[in-house]
């Protein structure tokens, strides 16, 4: 499966809106310095691992003030 293939499977799989998911991931991608066309299934749970981690220790800092 293509990088493209496997975006567009994870944006139907979802129910968020699409432009925003879309524009959240090209930037995930961008930060990993990762294309599209080079992204696999391996690079993409390394990337969403690395985004929810963020995410919680965000809201971790936020909700511990």
């Amino acid at each position: 499966m293509s990088g493209k293939d496997l975006l567009n499977q994870v944006l139907a799989a979802t129910d968020l809106p699409q432009e925003s998911l879309k524009h959240e991931l090209a930037h995930l991608l961008d930060k990993a310095k990762c294309s599209q066309e080079s992204l696999s299934l391996d690079d993409l749970r390394q990337i969403l691992a690395d985004y929810a981690q963020e995410v919680l220790l965000g809201a971790q800092a936020h909700y511990s003030k």
